[in-house]
C-alpha cells in the first residue's frame, strides 16, 4: 500500500462490547438509556451501538448511523486514538 496508511480495525461481538461496558461500569447506564452517542446525542441501546472508542482515558460511544461512524472514525484517525469496536 504505497502512499496510504494502514489502519487495524478490530471487530467485536455484542457480548464482548457489553462485557467491556460492564468492566467500565457503564452497562447499567446503557440498560437504563442514560448513554448517548458522542456525535449525534441519540440514546444508545444494545441495538444501536456502532462503536466504542477509548480517548484520553474516557470511553466514547458511537451509534450505528453511518454519518456518526464516519465522523468518529475521521476524528479517531486525527487523534490517533484506540477503537475498541
Amino acid at each position: 500500500m504505497r502512499g496510504k496508511e494502514r489502519v487495524k480495525i478490530r471487530a467485536a461481538l455484542l457480548k464482548e462490547v457489553l462485557k467491556f461496558l460492564e468492566e467500565k461500569g457503564l452497562r447499567e447506564k446503557l440498560e437504563r438509556g442514560e448513554l448517548r452517542c458522542a456525535v449525534c446525542g441519540e440514546v444508545l441501546s444494545e441495538k444501536n451501538i456502532g462503536a466504542v472508542r477509548v480517548a484520553k482515558g474516557r470511553v466514547v460511544l458511537i451509534c450505528n448511523k453511518v454519518e456518526c461512524l464516519t465522523k468518529a472514525s475521521a476524528e479517531a484517525l486525527e487523534q490517533n486514538t484506540l477503537w475498541v469496536s
